[in-house]
């Protein structure tokens, strides 16, 4: 049976397509919005009652949590690639996973409806320069690690997809510049670029038209 993934391109789902794209696992992608009701339908709420996205199905396995899907996929679909065999590796892809969870995703979930969602006359500027103003200080230690990498382990693994869309979502849909952490900058386009990330913003731009 193929791995489902669903929920809206435009979501935390566009991860999780990432990840399972980068394994070369077939998967079906279900488009799911919270827009149009779609997650609320009795089909999605069986397989997750609360209704949010993405969720994943995988045989008997039904999971959320676009983070821990991730981590599922890269555990049993991603070995020696995304999930490497040393044991040292995997434990700094779960330390940078959950550095991404719980320093940086509050302040990206919290900017996101004023810079994306709302007008400038609506959004409240002066609480979106306060969260930047302590949200990007924090990337001074993402910006060390990745002195003189070209990933944030050397070879691109887990950590890397977990970590980058926090910095993708800060130029993409924030429109804002990375010029003053070079490492992040130039690693995050190196990301954008690779096969599995373009063939998902080839699928977001679809989604647009």
């Amino acid at each position: 049976m193929t791995i489902t993934i669903f929920g809206s391109i435009g979501s935390r789902a566009s991860r999780c397509l990432w990840t399972i794209e980068e394994t070369g696992q077939p998967y079906q992608w279900v488009p799911i919005s919270t827009l149009d009701g779609a997650n609320r339908s009795s089909e999605y709420l069986a397989i997750n009652p609360s209704g949010k996205i993405p969720a994943m199905t995988d045989d008997a396995v039904v999971m959320t949590e676009s983070t821990a899907i991730n981590l599922y996929i890269a555990q049993h679909y991603g070995q020696a690639s995304l999930w490497p065999d040393d044991r040292a590796v995997q434990a700094r892809i779960l330390q940078w996973t959950f550095w991404s969870a719980t320093e940086i995703e509050y302040y990206i979930g919290a900017i996101f409806p004023h810079l994306v969602m709302k007008s400038e006359e609506q959004r409240d500027q002066a609480f979106v320069d306060r969260l930047l103003g302590e949200m990007m200080p924090k990337f001074g230690e993402l910006e060390r690690a990745l002195a003189g990498q070209e990933y944030v382990l050397g070879d691109f693994t887990l950590a890397d997809i977990n970590l980058v869309v926090q910095t993708l979502t800060i130029t993409d849909r924030f429109g804002l510049t990375l010029d003053e952490l070079p490492n992040i900058k130039a690693w995050t386009e190196r990301c954008r670029n690779r096969p599995a990330r373009r063939k998902v913003d080839a699928l977001a731009a679809a989604a647009r038209k």
